[in-house]
């Protein structure tokens, strides 16, 4: 087995990778070794299992706040495809369809979009503020009720 060439710097350069909105896969390619070789210094040095973390932390941070930037209006020429794409595949959002049909008398779907809240709300110092402070107020869920028109059972 040859010598890691792992660097306990690479603690805050990964947290401030991810302060980038960038992810822990690309970091490998930054510093110059195989994606497998930050994966086994996960397994191996817990501070940089910990830098990964807080790398996570603050790239989902980032991009909520890109996303409601978007939302409210605050940040213009953003996609509309890319933002779902982003909130479903790297933050974790989900649509959530239940339907809670009572008997025949009513066929009613609730749909209702589940955002992951769990995330710091701390302000970034870097990257600049794509938002400014007033826009950490977030809208837990909302919540459509459609009318099915199929009476089936």
């Amino acid at each position: 087995m040859s010598k890691s060439k792992y660097k306990p710097e690479y603690c805050e350069a990964l947290v401030n990778h991810g302060k980038q909105g960038l992810s822990f896969d690309s970091f490998a390619a930054t510093i110059g070794v195989s994606r497998q070789s930050i994966y086994d210094w996960e397994k191996i040095y817990p501070e940089f299992r910990e830098a990964k973390e807080l790398s996570k932390n603050f790239r989902e941070l980032l991009l909520e706040k890109l996303l409601i930037g978007s939302a409210s209006g605050r940040l213009r020429g953003s996609n509309a495809a890319t933002l779902i794409f982003t909130a479903k595949n790297i933050l974790g959002w989900r649509d959530t369809i239940t339907n809670e049909n009572i008997g025949d008398e009513d066929k009613t779907i609730k749909i209702e979009l589940a955002y992951n809240l769990n995330q710091p709300r701390e302000v970034l110092e870097s990257p600049k503020q794509a938002l400014p402070e007033s826009s950490n107020e977030v809208i837990e869920s909302e919540k459509v009720e459609v009318k099915s028109e199929n009476n089936e059972d």
